[in-house]
Order: structure tokens, then C-alpha cells, then sequence
């Protein structure tokens, strides 16, 4: 790769990465102080979780539409509008918090229009990211783009609390505000400046535009790719909500220590999720590597749940490799369906992963019980389901190399 390439992408990589940092820690802002948030309401913690839902709910509801809507109005509209929904519904709950006695309802909206910005981010930018950067260097951006959300989960759980005890909640999410209109700009700037640089996208997408249809083969294909994604969201939900509150409970372990053991498992898919993407545009194809990350998960969640010391580290190493599955999912979308296509097929993608962190997490607390005794079992349920969907996985074949 030139010079001039490589500053070019990593100034690509910086802009987008430093926005979806700044995005994604509104999701992971409300965990980390949510026994302060639920006692300050005086309401059931089942109440105030609504909070958290509420914001993968919107994922769940627009993902799909959010797709249509960029193929419709243009990616870089619909990012700018999902962006100052997010302002907005931020602005509100800081208002909200300052007042005396907190609505709850009010709160829920002002998550609501957070969740906006973060599902329209991750269906235009890979989008655009196909646009401007070389086929043969994609996999390496969106590996890039992926890591947003482990260093979001650090930053949000362990930088909130510190912010919110030495200001106050409002002025927290005021801090966060801020950032993010910072980096949108910065980053809007930067795509803007190298928009219509991929000339083989274009190509493909003249040629697209003749085909009406997707054909059986790709829709089958696709929908292989969207079981085998499905099952990743549910198995990674399920081991990742409820691994603390386990280690509490079985091992005794404070629940500081236990959000470290399970927060350091998204550190190790930082470098697994670069990796990833480079090993994609080494291949040529995200199958082999995706396939991989698949298999690997199943084995590391049932270490993880049912070992302690070296085994539970051998959990956690291969669970943290594996989360590098995701890094190339949109790869995936590209390979499979035709250009024309794209926009939807990355909303459809997201709207089943957010129905798998639903499933997950809803699935996993059924098998587990208020007991904590099914520990094995659901153990065994989370190792089958990571190496069905990576059987799945393999028959799903792409339409073209890259």
C-alpha cells in the first residue's frame, strides 16, 4: 500500500472509530450508575431497566427501515439526522436529571433517541465505508470500525461513575455531548472529503442496477448467514450479561472484580477484531475467518460458565477471539448480495443481531433460573448453539471474491 494510502485510511479509521466510541458509550453509560439511577426514581429495578432496553429496542425496530431510508435519502442524511436525535434525547435526560424528581417516561424517550444514532451509524457507515476504501483494504477499516464497541463498554463503565460522583449526572451527559458533536463533525468531514473513491464500486453498482430481483441462491445464502449471525448475538448476550452476576453468586467474588474478569474478555476482542479484518482482505473473503470466530465462541461461553482458574482463561481468551466474528459481518453483506442490495441487507443483519442480544438475554435467564443451579446446562446449550452456527456458517457461500 502507498504512503498516501495508508494515512488516508488511517485517518479514515481514526475519524470513524473515535465517533463510534463517543456513540456507543451512551449504551454503556446507564449499567455502571444504574442502582443509583433506580433508587433516585424509587422504582423497581425491573421498572428502570426499561432504560437500557429501551435503547435496543429502537436498534431492534429501525434497523431494517434505517437501510431503506439511506438507499432513499443518502447515508450521509440519515447519519446527520441519527446523530442530532441523539443530541437531543442526551439534552433531555440532562435536563430531566436536574430537576428534583426524575420522570422515568422522559428518560426513556431521551434513550430512545440515543439508540437512533447508534443504529443508523452502524448501517451507513460500513456502507460508506465500502464506498471510499479500496475492496482489497475493507476488512482492515471495519475492523476498526468494530472495536468501537469494547472500548466504549471500558470507557462508558468505568469513566461514567468517576464523572457522575465528582459533577453530577447532568453534567456527565452534557461531557458526552459534547464529544460527540466534535467527533461527528470531525468525521462527517473526513468521509465527506473522500467520498467517491472506490471506482469498482461504482462499476458494480451500474451493473447491479440491472437486476430487479435477488436470486434464490442468494437469498438462501444470506439466510444461512443471517442464522449463523443470530446465533453469535445470542450466545455472546447470554454469556456476557450474566457472567458477573454468576461469578457473585457461585464464586463469591465482588462484583468490581467480576466486572473486570468480564470487561477484560472485550479487550481481547479489540486486537481479535482487527485481526479479523485483516485476515479478510488477506483472503480475499470473510468465510474462513468468520466460520472461525463462530466456532470458537461456543467452547470459549462454556468455559467461562462452568471453570475457574487456567480453563477460565481459556474460556475467556477463546470467547475474546471469537468476538472478532462480528468485526466482519458486513463483509459478509458485501459478498453475498448484489451492491444494490447492501443498504437493506446491513439493516436486516443489524435487526437480527439486536434480536439475538434480546433472545440472548431473555434465554439464558429462563435456562439459568433465579437459582443460579442450571449452570452446566445452559453451559452445555451456549457450547452447541456456537458450534451449530458455525456449521451453519460454512454452507453459506458468497456470490463473488472480493
Amino acid at each position: 500500500m502507498k504512503k498516501s494510502n495508508v494515512t488516508k485510511y488511517l485517518i479514515i479509521g481514526a475519524a470513524i472509530l473515535l465517533f463510534g466510541i463517543c456513540d456507543c458509550v451512551n449504551m454503556y453509560k446507564i449499567p455502571s450508575i444504574f442502582q443509583t439511577i433506580y433508587t433516585s426514581l424509587d422504582v423497581e429495578p425491573t421498572s428502570a431497566s426499561w432504560l437500557m432496553t429501551s435503547y435496543s429496542m429502537v436498534a431492534l425496530i429501525l434497523a431494517i427501515p434505517a437501510g431503506w431510508l439511506s438507499e432513499k435519502f443518502g447515508y450521509r442524511k440519515i447519519l446527520i439526522i441519527g446523530i442530532s436525535l441523539s443530541i437531543i434525547g442526551a439534552i433531555i435526560e440532562a435536563i430531566t436529571f436536574s430537576f428534583a424528581d426524575w420522570d422515568i417516561n422522559v428518560l426513556i424517550i431521551g434513550r430512545c433517541l440515543e439508540g437512533t444514532c447508534y443504529i443508523f451509524s452502524s448501517v451507513c457507515i460500513p456502507i460508506l465505508i465500502q464506498r471510499i476504501v479500496k475492496d482489497k483494504h475493507i476488512g482492515k477499516i471495519m475492523g476498526i470500525w468494530a472495536i468501537r464497541v469494547p472500548l466504549a463498554c471500558f470507557i462508558g463503565e468505568s469513566l461514567t461513575p468517576v464523572l457522575v460522583n465528582s459533577s453530577s449526572v447532568s453534567i456527565t451527559w452534557l461531557i458526552y455531548v459534547f464529544f460527540v458533536i466534535i467527533t461527528s463533525i470531525i468525521m462527517l468531514f473526513v468521509l465527506k472529503k473522500n467520498s467517491g473513491t472506490n471506482p469498482s464500486t461504482e462499476v458494480s453498482q451500474r451493473t447491479s442496477n440491472k437486476k430487479s430481483n435477488i436470486n434464490k441462491k442468494q437469498f438462501k445464502n444470506f439466510v444461512l448467514f443471517l442464522i449463523s449471525f443470530l446465533i453469535i448475538a445470542i450466545v455472546q448476550t447470554g454469556i456476557l450479561n450474566y457472567l458477573p452476576t454468576l461469578l457473585q453468586v457461585r464464586f463469591e467474588i465482588y462484583d468490581s472484580i467480576s466486572g473486570i474478569l468480564t470487561s477484560l474478555t472485550m479487550i481481547i476482542s479489540i486486537p481479535s477484531s482487527l485481526l479479523f479484518g485483516f485476515l479478510c482482505d488477506k483472503f480475499k473473503t470473510y468465510k474462513y475467518v468468520y466460520v472461525i470466530g463462530c466456532a470458537l465462541i461456543g467452547p470459549g461461553a462454556f468455559l467461562m460458565f462452568n471453570c475457574y482458574g487456567t480453563l477460565f482463561v481459556v474460556g475467556q481468551v477463546l470467547l475474546g477471539l471469537g468476538l472478532g466474528a462480528p468485526a466482519v459481518s458486513a463483509n459478509a453483506v458485501f459478498e453475498i448480495l448484489e451492491p444494490k442490495f447492501h443498504s437493506i441487507g446491513i439493516g436486516i443483519g443489524m435487526a437480527t443481531f439486536s434480536l439475538g442480544q434480546v433472545l440472548g438475554s431473555s434465554l439464558t435467564q429462563i435456562i439459568l433460573d433465579n437459582t443460579f443451579n442450571n449452570v452446566l446446562f445452559c453451559g452445555a446449550c451456549l457450547l452447541v448453539a456456537g458450534i451449530f452456527g458455525a456449521i451453519i456458517a460454512m454452507f453459506s457461500k458468497t456470490r463473488t471474491s472480493r
